[in-house]
């Protein structure tokens, strides 16, 4: 059984998207209840009402802001994570495996879950989706993990957090760069003859991770901004059990 969490639509689009999106659930025969998000109805009374109510799965149909939501107040239920993406959300898409919200319904019926990470901010905020650090044209930032420190000039910053094939849960940095200088294990270090050589990517990955800049930059999810440089990214590992698309390719 599921708990459907419609978001509040923001436009006509969305709203006849919201529409045919609850249509597909019903003439596909899934089982569940359906709650639209208003002032009387928030995402804790949802979550409550559905442990309550004992539904196994709990499917947050939004923008990423509300997954993040979902997701983080998720972690006080024993309940399984479903997602379908209303509007054009790649990184929603990316997360489950899927390039449409159809296909997250089919996933839906398909019931396949996975063990996702959390990301956590300065020990304070939860994210499951990436987050933007906003650079552009604000200079130097330094990536540091315990192993490394690496300085750069970047184009674009996003955070995200992974799963790899051993099982291992990552907070990632993955950068658009202008490599300047890196520090590596044990204190070796490198220096580019060449410093400022353009790199098409350059990724740094940890367990626990800090982002620092001169100035304060905005790190932003869903064009909200969350916090300011200096940053402290960790990772909760096995947070969730994500609802994804069988044999997806989760980002």
């Amino acid at each position: 059984m599921y708990y459907f969490i419609f978001d509040q639509p923001t436009n006509r689009r969305l709203a006849e998207t919201a529409k045919q999106i609850e249509d597909a659930v019903v003439s596909q025969g899934i089982a569940g209840e359906i709650i639209h998000l208003n002032p009387t109805k928030s995402i804790e009374y949802c979550l409550s009402d559905a442990h309550q109510k004992g539904y196994q799965t709990v499917v947050a149909v939004g923008d990423p802001k509300l997954v993040n939501k979902v997701a983080a107040r998720l972690l006080r239920f024993d309940m399984v994570l479903g997602i379908i993406p209303l509007g054009e959300h790649l990184a929603l898409l990316e997360k489950i495996g899927v390039s449409n919200w159809e296909e997250a319904i089919v996933a839906l019926r398909q019931r396949r879950w996975q063990h996702a990470p959390l990301g956590h901010i300065n020990n304070s905020n939860l994210f499951l989706t990436k987050a933007i650090l906003d650079v552009s044209g604000r200079g130097e930032i330094t990536v540091i993990t315990a192993d490394y420190q690496a300085k750069l000039t970047p184009a674009t910053v996003t955070i995200n957090t992974r799963t790899t094939a051993n099982n291992e849960h990552q907070v990632v940095v993955r950068c658009e760069v202008v490599l300047q200088q890196k520090t590596g294990f044990g204190g070796w270090w490198q220096r580019f003859k060449h410093h400022d050589l353009p790199l098409s990517v350059s990724e740094f990955s940890a367990d626990t991770l800090r982002l620092t800049s001169p100035e304060p930059i905005n790190l932003i999810i869903d064009r909200t901004t969350i916090a300011r440089t200096p940053i402290e990214f960790s990772v909760i590992p096995k947070a969730l059990r994500l609802i994804v698309k069988k044999n997806p390719n989760i980002k």
